[in-house]
């Protein structure tokens, strides 16, 4: 009989152990699959932000255009104001 205590303490023991395991493997799975998301997150925003510099960068470079052409525009009408005044 006393055999068969242990073997019972035994099965509880390691019933017990089992049960730990698998709920920490599921902490461990839903913390996975939680970075996972983040992660994903991370990645869209990091696109989402190049996004938006490669547009800010094209649309630094239309301004800088309409600046030099507004720059040529000006001088133009300083030419053609001058030469009424003469």
């Amino acid at each position: 009989m006393a055999r068969h205590g242990q073997v019972a303490e035994a099965q509880t023991t390691i019933a017990s152990a089992v049960e730990e395991q698998s709920v920490t493997t599921s902490e461990i799975s839903r913390s996975v699959a939680e970075l996972a998301s983040a992660s994903q997150g991370i990645a869209q925003t990091l696109s989402a932000v190049s996004d938006n510099a490669t547009a800010t960068t094209t649309e630094a470079a239309a301004t800088q255009r309409a600046s030099a052409d507004l720059a040529t525009m000006a001088e133009d009408l300083s030419g053609i104001a001058a030469s009424f005044r003469c």
